[in-house]
Formats: C-alpha cells, structure tokens, sequence
C-alpha cells in the first residue's frame, strides 16, 4: 500500500484545467522597496477531483503546453510573487496582490482562466477544470500621491500601489463592474491620466521611473519610456492626439510623441524651479496654456497664444500668516484665465492668471481644510472640493464665498477626487424617489448638475457619488492599500477570511459578498503573520515587523494581550495551536521560536543559529520550524529540553514555510529559496519526495483538507503549482 494510504475517488484530477481563460496577477515580496503587490485578493474554488493513472505528478497552471515543463506538469502562470496560501474546505486563497485579465469582450470572467497576451501565452490546456475563480477584491486606493483617479464617460480608474482599477457600467445598467487591471510598473504608482477624446487610452507613471501608455481594453502597455527620475505627473495635451506630457518634482515639462516612440523634448526652454512642482493642469479648451502649482505657494503659467510666455508668482492678496503650501489648483472649464487653488493652511482662492490677484477668498469652517477640488461638467461656476480630516463633500459656486451644501459622506478625510457626467441609467433608485429629490433642491434655490463625484479616501475607500440625487451608485469600503502577506480562513466558519497587510491593519471579509465585517485599523506597524483561535474562540494572533506579537480579540474589538520577546526583531510568522489553545507559537528574525501562553507567560524559547521564517503546530505538543540554514526542526514543547526531537537537512537555502499534513500526521512539508518543495516523513526522519519545478523562491504553501495527498505551492517565479504528492 501507499505510504498515503488507499486513495479515495475524486473526480478528473489529470482533466486539470479546461481553459486558461483569466491571468491571475499575483505579486508581492517583504520589503516596499520591491514590492510587486497592490493589496488584493483572489479568491478560487476547486472543483471534485478523480484520480488516474495518467494524470502529471505536478500540475502547475501556467501558459506553457504540457511538453514545455522540465517536470513534467502543466502550468497555472498567476504572473506575480505568491506569498502566501491558505485553504478551508473547497476554497483557495493566494495573498499577494492578484489581478485579473478582462476577457476578449471587454468584460473579467469568473470561470476559468486566460494567457496575457502581453507575454504571447496562447495555448489552451484541455480537460475538466479544477479551479474556477470565484471573486476578485481590488485593493484600495493608495494614500501617498494624488493624481491617481480620473474618469472618463462610463469608466472610472484610480491607483493602488502598483496596479489601476478600471471600473466600467454598461449602457442602460447601473452596476458597476471590475473591467480591467493594469499591472506592469515594479514600483508604487504615482500619477494616471486618461485620454480627453479616447477611452481606451490611458497614461501612467510610477516610482519606477517609467511613464506608460495602456490600452485599457486589452489591458497592455502600448509605449513606455524610462527617465532619469520618478516622474510625479503625467497629463495628455489638449488639441494633441498622441502628445503627452510629463514632469518629475524638479521640472522641467517634457512632451512626448509616444505614437511616434519618439525622444521627448522640453516644454520651455526652462532651467528649473525654486520650488518642486506640486501638480499642473492644461487647460481644458485653451490649448498650450498651462499652470504649474509649486510646493511654496507660488504658480508658474505658460502661454502659447501670446507668443510663448512665461511668468510665476504668488497671487497678491495673501495673508502672511497663513500657510501656503499648495495642495492642488484646477483651471476654470468656463474661463481662459481663472483658476481654483487650495492650500495647505485652509485658504481657498479664485485667482486671475493675468493679474496674479485673488478674485474671491472662500470661507471654510474653522478646522477644515480641503486635500482636494473639482469643477463640476455642465454647470458653470460650480466646484466641489474634499475635506481633509473628515470625509465632507462641499458645494460651491465662484459668486458666493461660503459652501452652498456640506455632505458628509464619510468618517475618513478625501484624499483625491474627480467629477464625471451621471449616466442616465447609472443610479439604481427609484424615477419617483430622484423627482422627490431634485423638487426639493429646487425648492431649496440649488440647481445641482447631473454629476457623479469619484471619491477616493484616505482609508483606501473607493466610490461614486451622485450629486443631484444625493446617494451613492458604486461604494466600496476600504480594502488594503499595501502588500497583504497573510491570510487566514476562520476554523469554524470558511465563510470569514482574515488579511494582514503591509498597511498595518488586519480585515476580515464575508467570502460570499467580499466585503469587509471587521477592521483592526493600522496599528503603525507590518502585519506579516497571522493566525486564528481554535473553535469558537474569536481571536486572532499577529506578528509584526516591530517584533510584537498581540492578540485580537474580533467580537469585542480589543487587544487583549501584547507579547514582545522578540523585541524589536521582525515576527515572520505567528501559529496558534489548535489542539491546545493556551499555546501560541512565534518565529522570527530573532533566531527564536517562542513558544507563549495566551496570557503572555513564556513557555519555551527555542534558539536557532539564523532567523527563523516558519512555524507550524502538528498536534498539541510537536511544533515544526524552518530556519535560514536551510534545516526543519521539530520540538516537543512537554519534553524539558530546549534541542529538537529532530533536525533534518532540509535544503540548500533557506526554509520559508512548514505544513504538517491535516490528515496523515506523520507528513511535513517544506518550501525553500532554493525553488523546490519537499515532502518528509517525520517518523522516518527523511525527505520522501522532492516537487522541482519551481525557478524562484518557494513562499506559500497549503495541503488541501478534502484531498489529503494534494499540495499547492506558490513562489516568486509567479506560478502556483498543484502537486500529487
């Protein structure tokens, strides 16, 4: 017999995959710095399974055919670094910023999965398909830079860290739906911009030093073009089909024929600027007219209708004890020489661009300030602007210097906004409940336009508000705004999923809605572990990259208890026992595992001669780790000895990540940074088998619970790969 034992029968295990349809976009890694992630989930089933005997060993879903992988496997290619995977009954999860590719139609499928066409992947695997993708969470808004939402007819993007959302409505629906995903800058986003007249052109730049021109229908870079420093706005020029512009924080503004794929060129012949340039705004309708909005208050404008002209200043009329930090200007769409501007101390103004005066002060309440402002389409002297510290949406026309209108429509302060025209059908009410509405602003002297507010929050929250109709047609609460390197499925309830973020705040989603029940809000440090309390006991432990280890209790919103004998070494990975739940064990950058109570009494402190990146409890007494010298120890926490029970040679690099098989208790297994997963027999104290295929960094791995001899790996060489082990 088997060393697994006789093998029951599921269905189709070697027809693995029916189509690669979707990409799933995966990447993360432990330091920002090369951070391929922007905090988003992706969610999979996995459908029954049959074993025969002509199935491949290893599977991996990739875009190779079969005859094109050194083991002998097919391939799930998930285009980024799998960091870390969890399992609870059918369901999968792989944490690490996953994306998806739209579907020819224009439209993301949920069934199957696709090549890139930007890699060339073509062939189709045929048989039954075993995963299916059930749900994508986008990852938040990023809170760092500001250009990073526009909108353009039925489409609205903004940016996480490394990836833009497009979300797009269908004529005569009001759902809003997940259209695209472009991922291809390596660093944080800084800026995005979509095409005046063409929907489906969209720029972009990033900490990467690369300004990128995307095709959002086929979600592919169209042109990039690296430069010497982080570009920190791009704007395409009106009255220029393919010429688009660009500027790092120094200047000067270049302009690029990226049709061409031609070398860009200076606006101005200028030499730079006293002050780092803000953000600058063509005019909507005047072409060659521009304003450049400096940190130190002062705006520069150029002029091409009067022979190529430039001035700066500071707009006369200012108060000297106000700060005049720029925070964002736009042009007047009505006007050739206005333009809004807002500070960092509060001040609002309208300023004449020809005379440099203040026009009109505005008036904001004690306190408040505004991070952001937009002119409303369609209603000439109308403007929004966003609240900094509270999430007030306040409505102004340029006649009158008080708001007109204040709605909170959150708790959380704006980070950036933008305004679109309302579709007729994009807003689910009622036509008697909007008549209501718009009688009774009539009624109130206020003619509010037909718009939509794109409103992005500091909390990573994302939305579009109908203004006249005074609700919201798309609403997304907060998902991670940074790389999530954990995730963990509740044991008594698969329906509830744990996150922990490089953000500093851990989630827990409602798996069949994919929304967000509870918050741990940022906690000033790196979640890199987590894990939950056995049986009904609602809790979770985390490790941190400040060495701190906590405990959250989720139905009473507190931590009950901070464990910090790792000091301040990063905690890489936190498990508590489920078979004795007065037991939590931490492994970290410290070289020690530590083995705690839950009321905080150290139990054991298990020394290593290197960081220690895994650990995993077999039982109530065996736990297992892995350490940077590339060996799995195994200790026996009720034995008075601080040696292992047993040390097994594990791996030419590092070992990352320990499971102990759910089902046969004797079965360990192990990834490493030398890209191969190994399966031991604890009792035998042997490696039983080697899975190669891998080419990178071997970091999340998760035996699944129906199928006991089913394995799947996730790396950094952004496969995942299923094993029959």
């Amino acid at each position: 017999m088997s060393r697994w034992g006789k093998k029951k029968s599921y269905d189709n295990i070697h027809n693995y995959v029916e189509r690669v349809e979707d990409v799933l976009l995966s990447e993360s890694s432990w330091s920002t710095s090369d951070s391929d992630c922007s905090g988003c989930l992706h969610m999979s089933q996995a459908d029954s399974l049959q074993t025969d005997p002509n199935y491949a060993v290893g599977l991996e879903l990739a875009t190779l055919s079969p005859t094109q992988t050194l083991d002998n496997s097919d391939a799930w290619n998930i285009h980024g670094n799998a960091n870390y995977l969890r399992s609870a009954g059918s369901h999968c999860l792989l944490a690490g910023g996953l994306k998806t590719s739209a579907d020819p139609t224009g439209g993301l499928s949920s069934r199957g999965l696709r090549c890139s066409p930007s890699l060339g992947g073509t062939d189709t695997l045929t048989g039954g398909g075993m995963l299916q993708q059930l749900a994508l969470l986008a990852a938040g808004a990023q809170p760092w830079h500001h250009n990073i939402c526009t909108a353009h007819g039925r489409r609205f993007a903004y940016a996480a860290t490394l990836a833009i959302y497009v979300y797009e409505v269908e004529e005569g629906s009001s759902d809003w739906q997940l259209f695209s995903i472009l991922a291809n800058h390596r660093k944080t986003i800084t800026c995005l911009d979509w095409h005046p007249t063409n929907e489906d052109l969209l720029a972009s730049a990033s900490l990467d030093q690369r300004v990128c021109v995307w095709s959002v229908s086929s979600q592919s870079v169209l042109c990039t073009i690296s430069i010497c420093r982080v570009p920190t706005v791009v704007a395409w020029c009106v009255g220029h089909r393919d010429l688009l512009s660009f500027s790092t924080q120094i200047g000067p503004v270049q302009l690029w024929s990226y049709a061409n794929n031609s070398e860009p060129y200076q606006y101005f012949e200028d030499y730079g600027y006293s002050s780092p340039i803000i953000t600058y705004r063509w005019h909507p309708t005047v072409p060659g007219r521009l304003v450049v909005g400096h940190d130190d208050g002062k705006i520069t404008v150029y002029r091409e209708d009067s022979g190529k002209s430039r001035y700066s200043a500071f707009p006369e009329g200012a108060e000297d004890n106000e700060d005049h930090s720029l925070v964002t200007l736009e042009w007047d769409t009505c006007s050739p020489d206005y333009i809004l501007i807002a500070y960092r101390g509060g001040s609002l103004w309208l300023v004449d661009i020809n005379t440099m005066m203040i026009i009109t002060k505005y008036v904001m309440p004690i306190s408040a300030s505004v991070n952001t402002l937009a002119w409303l389409p369609d209603a000439p002297g109308m403007f929004v602007t966003g609240d900094s510290e509270k999430g007030i949406l306040r409505v102004w026309t340029v006649s009158k210097p008080t708001p007109i209108e204040n709605i909170v429509l959150k708790d959380t302060g704006f980070h950036v906004l933008c305004t679109t025209r309302a579709l007729n059908a994009a807003c689910p009410s009622s036509d008697k409940q909007n008549q209501m509405i718009e009688r009774s602003s009539e009624r109130k002297g206020i003619m509010i336009p037909n718009v939509c507010v794109l409103s992005l929050f500091k909390d990573g929250g994302v939305g579009l508000y109908h203004l006249r109709r005074k609700q919201w047609i798309f609403n997304r609460e907060h998902g991670h705004t940074e790389t999530i390197f954990d995730c963990s499925f509740k044991p008594e309830d698969s329906d509830l999923l744990a996150t922990g973020s490089f953000d500093g705040s851990i989630k827990i989603w409602k798996i069949d809605t994919m929304e967000a029940v509870d918050t741990l809000p940022n906690r000033d440090t790196i979640i890199y572990s987590l894990s939950w309390a056995p049986a009904d006991l609602n809790c979770i432990v985390a490790g941190t990259s400040g060495g701190e280890v906590f405990i959250w209790d989720v139905g009473k919103h507190k931590i009950l208890q901070d464990i910090i004998s790792h000091k301040d070494k990063k905690v890489f990975c936190v498990a508590w026992n489920h078979k004795d739940s007065r037991r939590i064990a931490s492994a970290g950058e410290s070289g020690y595992c530590y083995v705690h109570q839950v009321s905080g009494t150290l139990v054991h402190d298990y020394r290593h001669p290197g960081p220690v990146y895994g650990c995993d409890w077999r039982d109530a007494d065996i736990l297992a780790t892995g350490c940077e010298d590339g060996k799995i120890r195994i200790f026996n926490v009720t034995k008075n000895r601080k040696e292992p029970v047993s040390e097994l040679k594990a791996h030419l690099k590092k070992v990352f990540r320990v499971k102990w098989n759910p089902v046969y208790e004797d079965i360990l297994c192990s990834g490493s940074d030398d890209s191969s997963v190994r399966i031991w027999s604890y009792s035998k104290a042997q490696c039983l088998t080697i899975l190669v295929g891998h080419s990178d960094n071997v970091r999340g791995l998760a035996w699944c619970p129906e199928v006991p001899y089913l394995l799947i790996s996730g790396s950094w060489d952004r496969t995942m790969r299923v094993w029959d082990c």
